[in-house]
């Protein structure tokens, strides 16, 4: 443990004193300060979201909404916090704050709206995964699956002009690629990046080291062997799926890793199926919500006819 802090605190450092990393603000801030303490209250937590028209605002909009399931129209702060929950009310909020900054940016390279568009579709795969495993709290990882590609907006917020010039030289069809390249220019990939944030954001260690591990989901097997490990392939699995729901031409190398990445978590392609389906509906009513770009997506067993080599 202390050989991995050598590796990467000095670079995260290096990282963090450009001062530009993404980071929840206001009462985003203050809500996940909150949470953090177990003594917490719900009346508490609703008094900071009072103080925010726009983040109340939001909230409604998210409580009312099909996404969340509640049967009534509730027009009180009060009442939304209660019926969603601590967790919950820390992922939207943190999730509205993040979303609604740099929507666009000086990184020529990096596609802002197409970034924040699979971070969503993320969120809610992870949301509707979680639920079906019931081994993982769904709240929790719809934050998971939010931040897990954080560095990524991390390195073309900080390092615009060096960023740009490693997604021009990352080969996508080449797994690992990026990772390689941004540790060479960065002495960190952006999977340690996100960690490293989460953890300064005192997010439970159990994310930070799922989001490390998430592109080493099919490594030496024992390493999975723990909560992290697990949680670590059902972000990989979000990232599959999500490939699916915004890239509009689907490769079946895609359509075959999601089934090999579902069958690790024990999820049978019947089930995939009708999981696909609802996670494609979800992150339509989710990018509503968020204003960020979503399509009409196929269910998987449409998509095997289009699928390209």
């Amino acid at each position: 443990m202390v050989e991995r802090e050598r590796a990467t605190h000095l670079p995260y450092q290096r990282v963090k004193d450009t001062e530009s990393l993404p980071s929840p603000k206001g009462v985003a801030f203050e809500i996940l300060r909150l949470t953090s303490d177990e003594r917490t209250t719900l009346p508490q937590l609703a008094s900071i979201v009072k103080r925010d028209p726009a983040t109340t605002a939001r909230l409604l909009k998210f409580v009312n909404s099909p996404f969340a399931g509640v049967a009534r129209r509730i027009t009180s702060v009060s009442q939304a916090v209660v019926l969603l929950g601590m967790e919950t009310v820390k992922s939207i909020t943190l999730a509205f704050s993040l979303v609604s900054q740099l929507r666009q940016g000086p990184c020529a390279e990096f596609d802002y709206e197409a970034f924040w568009s699979e971070c969503v579709a993320r969120a809610v795969a992870g949301r509707r995964v979680a639920h079906q495993l019931k081994r993982f709290n769904p709240d929790e990882v719809f934050t998971c699956g939010l931040l897990c590609q954080l560095g990524r907006l991390a390195f073309a917020t900080a390092y615009p002009g060096s960023y740009s010039y490693v997604l021009e030289q990352a080969d996508a069809d080449v797994p690992g690629s990026l990772l390689a390249l941004e540790h060479q220019m960065f002495e960190l990939d952006h999977n340690e990046l996100a960690a490293e944030m989460m953890e300064d954001w005192h997010l439970p260690p159990v994310f930070c080291e799922a989001v490390r591990l998430q592109d080493s989901a099919g490594g030496v097997e024992g390493v999975f062997d723990s909560p992290a490990g697990e949680l670590s392939r059902v972000l990989h699995l979000t990232g599959v799926l999500s490939a699916l729901l915004t890239n509009p031409q689907v490769h079946r190398e895609t359509l075959a890793s999601v089934n090999v990445e579902a069958a690790r978590l024990d999820i049978m392609p019947d089930v995939l199926a009708e999981v696909f389906d609802l996670i494609a509906k979800e992150w339509c009513e989710m990018g509503a919500i968020f204003d960020v770009k979503t399509r009409n997506v196929p269910s998987l067993g449409e998509l095997y006819p289009r699928t390209a080599l």
